[in-house]
């Protein structure tokens, strides 16, 4: 067994190239890096204001909204969603999440079927220069 505090782990903070507003702090908690198959956990944070920019991943994704009020953008739908509340996103569906609150967001991300989640962003993420992260290792 293994423990993971999620208020240890050393977050990357990243932004759009084109809309620098765009800003997530973000850390794989569990991947393939970490011995997993078939499922990775990701954590986020996102400050009033920030989001996390438009882009798919390969996986299928469930998320769990921890703290902060955030709204999902997927395939072009809008829902606000509270904390407590999961929220499930089909691999290859095209998302952003957006903090919409006066406090700051928490978030954990699971993914299903792929241990190295493939995340592909409609921009570049800085400081990376990357518009594709993760995959296998």
């Amino acid at each position: 067994m293994k423990t993971i505090d999620l208020h240890a782990l050393d977050l990357l903070e990243v932004w759009s190239k084109v809309e620098p507003t765009e800003k997530v702090s973000f850390a794989f908690a569990i991947n393939a890096e970490t011995g997993a198959t078939g499922a990775s956990v990701a954590y986020a944070e996102l400050a009033p204001g920030g989001a996390i920019p438009t882009h798919f991943d390969s996986a299928n994704e469930v998320v769990l909204v921890l703290d902060g009020t955030v709204e999902f953008e997927v395939d072009g739908g809008t829902e606000t969603v509270a904390p407590g509340k999961l929220v499930q996103i089909a691999g290859g569906s095209r998302h952003r999440v957006v903090n919409t609150g006066d406090d700051a967001a928490r978030m954990l991300f699971f993914f299903f079927d792929e241990a190295a989640d493939t995340v592909t962003f409609d921009e570049p993420l800085m400081p990376l220069n990357l518009a594709v992260i993760g995959g296998p290792a």
